[in-house]
C-alpha cells in the first residue's frame, strides 16, 4: 500500500498514532512480518502480546480495522 494511502487510513481511524507516521517513525511492519524476520534466525518458542485496555476495547468494537 502506498505511504500516502497508509497515512490517510491512519488519520481516518484517528486514534492518535498517526503523528508517528507523519514523522516517519513507524515502519508499517505487521506482526507477521516481524515473526517471519525473526524466524529466519531464531526459533520462536512462544509469543506474548500485551495490549492496553483501550486496544482490547478497540479490537472488540472494530474487528475489521484491528485486522
Amino acid at each position: 500500500m502506498p505511504w500516502s494511502e497508509y497515512l490517510s487510513k491512519a488519520k481516518a481511524i484517528g486514534n492518535g498514532w498517526e503523528c508517528w507516521l507523519e514523522r516517519d517513525l513507524f515502519n508499517r511492519l505487521r506482526l507477521e512480518d516481524y515473526l517471519e524476520s525473526f524466524g529466519r534466525f531464531f526459533e520462536i518458542k512462544f509469543l506474548l502480546v500485551i495490549g492496553s485496555p483501550e486496544a482490547k476495547r478497540f479490537k472488540r468494537s472494530h474487528p475489521a480495522q484491528w485486522r
